[in-house]
């Protein structure tokens, strides 16, 4: 007889992981299906490690290096994400002092699993959503089991609901479900290639930064965001693509370790494999012609080393599935915070376009994301989780890091099991 889940998540990253953990420390049976054979998704696989969105403190100081230290008192959402970030702290995944927005990202894979086996949720790796079977239920459908590709083959998992947490709209798209992508043309914006550097040299790092400050921003996530005349020099001599404006590195717990958010693909389609594989090749070049002009020309990394690229491209933007409520900037401004939402936000517009302004970063101060962004409204019990909701793509835009899609999948596992 085929075993029924009371929630099948599909997606195992920070959303996927939030909203399992929900749904099995409620009572119910969960399975959480994964492509890849850890979980943590964009933050782990793509080394999207900067944690964004999920704190609202004011600068306390500064640390030897020039960063703000932050306070922790004042998460915008509680429940699981702040346990995982203790957790992170714990095993000295996440500093605990000026950058607590980055996480290790081989720690994170530990904290994300070790949470998840402990809350009793099943889980399955190596898997791809690939089909579903449903049945009709008056004008709307009732999804009963998802299909996936595993290593042994087809294999079926029969579930009462489904959350799609797959980033990209996976589930819904195999179950033929309605969809956005991208802009009135089905652009989307770029994907970057995460890569993370060692053995960089702080101390001069830091001297230059004191001695060039017109060269940097401030930045309030504990990042080095500059280097812009050795860009302009390395530009003018084609060794950089034109895109690149500043180097913007973020720095991870260990000494001398930095995040570099620096490459961008703007033609990538992340939801179809020949496009994905472009973006990776090329992405993978420009990271080369980035740091053949960091070895060569930034102080402090004359000894540096990349010691890991993303398993795969960092993806902004594709699919948002068409919900029961369609979340625009306009409706924002008119109520900002409805009466049941599902996280806050109080991260700015983001916009990673080509012809975007250099800083087109504006914030729309605190806002609450409405519940039904997360129902489609074409299935009795289909549900997203993450960057994939009901919204329009500037409210998307803000809503799509890492502290904010972890509380929405969160939220997401309790929801589904009241309807």
């Amino acid at each position: 007889m085929q075993q029924i889940y009371d929630v099948v998540v599909c997606g195992g990253g920070l959303a996927g992981v939030c909203a399992a953990l929900a749904a099995a420390e409620n009572g119910a049976k969960t399975l959480l299906i994964e492509r890849n054979a850890f979980p943590g998704g964009n933050a782990t696989a793509a080394l999207v490690s900067p944690f964004m969105g999920f704190t609202h403190e004011p600068e306390i100081s500064r640390d030897e290096y020039g960063f703000k230290v932050y306070g922790w008192q004042k998460y915008l959402n509680s429940g699981i994400f702040p346990r995982i970030i203790d957790r992170l702290r714990g095993e000295g995944g996440m500093s605990k002092l000026s950058t607590p927005f980055s996480a290790d990202p081989e720690i994170l894979k530990y904290v994300l699993e070790s949470m998840l086996v402990e809350a009793g949720v099943e889980l399955l790796y190596a898997a791809q959503v690939c089909g579903v079977e449903k049945t009709a239920a008056g004008s709307l459908f009732t999804i009963e089991a998802v299909e996936c590709l595993c290593k042994e083959g087809l294999r079926q998992f029969a579930g009462r609901r489904f959350i799609d947490a797959t980033g990209d709209a996976d589930l819904t798209s195999c179950a033929g479900g309605s969809f956005l992508m991208g802009d009135e043309n089905g652009t989307t914006q770029a994907a970057t290639l995460m890569f993370l550097i060692d053995n960089v040299d702080e101390a001069q790092v830091t001297t230059y930064r004191q001695a060039h400050p017109e060269e940097f921003e401030d930045s309030d996530y504990g990042t080095v965001s500059g280097f812009t005349s050795q860009i302009a020099t390395a530009a003018g001599r084609g060794e950089l693509p034109e895109h690149i404006r500043r180097f913007v590195l973020f720095r991870l717990p260990e000494q001398g370790r930095y995040a570099a958010n620096i490459t961008h693909y703007y033609e990538i389609n992340a939801t179809v494999s020949e496009s994905v594989t472009k973006a990776a090749i090329e992405l993978r070049a420009q990271m080369m012609q980035v740091f053949r002009v960091m070895r060569r020309d930034l102080p402090g990394f004359a000894n540096a080393y990349i010691s890991a690229s993303g398993s795969y491209p960092g993806i902004r933007e594709s699919r948002r599935i068409a919900g029961v409520t369609y979340f625009t900037v306009d409706m924002l401004r008119e109520c900002p915070v409805p009466e049941k939402y599902l996280a806050l936000c109080s991260y700015p517009v983001d916009l990673h376009m080509k012809n975007a302004p250099a800083n087109n970063m504006h914030t729309m101060g605190l806002f609450g994301i409405p519940e039904g962004t997360c129902i489609h409204r074409e299935f009795t019990n289909l549900y997203a989780a993450g960057r994939n909701l009901s919204t329009d793509r500037l409210v998307h835009s803000a809503i799509r890091v890492m502290g904010v899609v972890a509380s929405i999948g969160e939220s997401v596992g309790r929801l589904c099991l009241r309807k």
